[in-house]
């Protein structure tokens, strides 16, 4: 059904906005979050033509207006021009999402529309709202002078053919504006254009700088606004839980153990061999304890983490947040550890190394193994060469383990569930069973298709 427009009710589209500017003799006030390049350029236009105490033009100087499609940053050229002209400067208000004209009395107040929405259709037919380049003319409008000229080929809502040749019609726009004939009185005093003129003027005070507006087009450039087709939508699958892997290493320092050169172990004594079979345990009694770490793991995981028997460790996406703030206290807390242990665990080494080194000298010294002894003489090694021997192989033995030892750090990892993963049975069973207080596994998005092919999804 036709969506029918009153005295009061209407659409506030292009044509609408450039009438009312176009009719203004005494007075224009207009105030938006951002305008389209054929309204910038009929205002532009009027705002010389009426001078600068009648015209008022206040925006909002943000990138995301743009980007949300509320209007074109090109028009803002076409405007400071304007403003330049007659001396007057363009004001903003930040924030602002609701857009009202004053042209006289008459008074339209409204909901702006993104232009980047549009629907796609057959053949090569431009979208709605398609503003002109830079340097083109509005329909009727001459453009500034030192621009180019010319008119926008863009088809319309109100074309027969926008939706193809051999589409069908497009449906009426619906109402998205009040119209008054008499402008209200508290909307008048705040836009200054109420008895008390700019004295009572509450909105729209700050002026576009130069330097704002550079800002915004720096803004734009780096990410620009993208146009979204909300007639070819995508379902998209979003599970509302993820694989998860939370890792905390360089725990359980006396469990750590060297390899002991293969020469040293039949020479070694029973109290040594009772340390190793062919490495060694050289941190057996240390006096860092690393247990309250493993009691964090633990309480991290009763807390946010359930198992899938078969598939793995998960988390509810809710708790996801949550669970990553909690992970980056530990990890500041494991940083803060590791720096303190770091130097008494390098002393027990050490000291280990020397017992190491007591331990086996004698023994060496008494029976050199034969890889220590020289190929060109029957002599035995000399006894500093020995112990130098010995001091540099079991070196090379503790180094592998000196490297990051007691530095403990934490780590988590996560992995979406796929849609195959969600389509078979055995994997649903498996998780309703392990989050029983889920009773929806996933759910689907509307997605509308990018121009460039990327998409912005909606959760329905």
């Amino acid at each position: 059904m036709p969506y029918a427009t009153t005295q009061s009710m209407t659409t506030a589209d292009d044509a609408t906005l450039i009438e009312m500017i176009r009719s203004a003799r005494r007075r224009l006030v207009v105030l938006a979050p951002a305008l389209s390049t054929p309204v910038a350029i009929v205002l532009s236009n009027r705002w010389r033509e009426m001078g600068a105490d009648a015209v008022t033009v206040v925006l909002d100087m943000d990138a995301e207006v743009f980007r949300l499609g509320l209007g074109d940053f090109e028009s803002m050229a076409y405007l400071n021009d304007a403003a330049r002209d007659v001396g007057s400067l363009v004001g903003t208000q930040p924030g602002v999402r609701i857009a009202v004209i004053i042209s006289d009395e008459e008074t339209l107040i409204f909901a702006p529309q993104s232009k980047l929405i549009e629907a796609s259709t057959p053949g090569p037919t431009p979208g709605p709202g398609s503003a002109p380049a830079p340097g083109s003319s509005a329909p009727g409008e001459n453009a500034p002078a030192g621009s180019s000229g010319g008119n926008s080929n863009a088809k319309t809502q109100s074309d027969p053919d926008f939706l193809g040749h051999d589409g069908p019609a497009a449906p009426p726009p619906k109402p998205n504006a009040i119209r008054l004939s008499v402008a209200p009185a508290d909307i008048e005093r705040d836009l200054g254009a109420g008895p008390d003129g700019a004295m009572g003027r509450t909105i729209g005070l700050d002026n576009a700088q130069p330097a704002t507006l550079l800002a915004v087009e720096t803004d734009l450039q780096n990410n620009p606004p993208r146009k979204f087709d909300v007639v070819h939508t995508l379902n998209v699958f979003n599970a509302f839980f993820e694989f998860v892997e939370l890792e905390i290493t360089g725990l359980h320092l006396n469990r750590r153990s060297i390899r002991l050169p293969d020469e040293l172990i039949p020479l070694a004594d029973k109290a040594t061999r009772d340390r190793l079979k062919t490495s060694f345990t050289p941190l057996t009694e240390t006096k860092v304890s690393t247990r309250w770490f493993d009691l964090m793991r633990q309480e991290l995981s009763l807390k946010y983490i359930r198992h899938i028997k078969g598939y793995g460790a998960v988390i509810r996406r809710a708790d996801k947040e949550a669970f990553q703030l909690e992970v980056a206290d530990l990890k500041k807390l494991a940083e803060e550890f590791s720096e303190k242990v770091g130097q008494s665990v390098t002393d027990e080494l050490t000291s280990s190394r020397n017992k190491l080194v007591a331990a086996f000298l004698p023994l060496v010294l008494a029976n050199p193994p034969q890889a220590w002894r020289s190929p060109f003489t029957s002599a035995p090694p000399k006894p500093e060469d020995i112990q130098s021997l010995l001091e540099s192989r079991l070196d090379r033995a503790f180094h592998p383990l000196g490297h990051n030892l007691g530095k403990i750090t934490v780590s988590a990892a996560f992995k979406a569930v796929t849609y195959e993963s969600l389509s078979d049975k055995d994997f649903v069973d498996a998780a309703r069973e392990a989050l029983p207080d889920m009773p929806n596994l996933h759910g689907e998005a509307i997605a509308a298709l990018a121009n460039a092919g990327s998409i912005y999804a909606q959760q329905t």
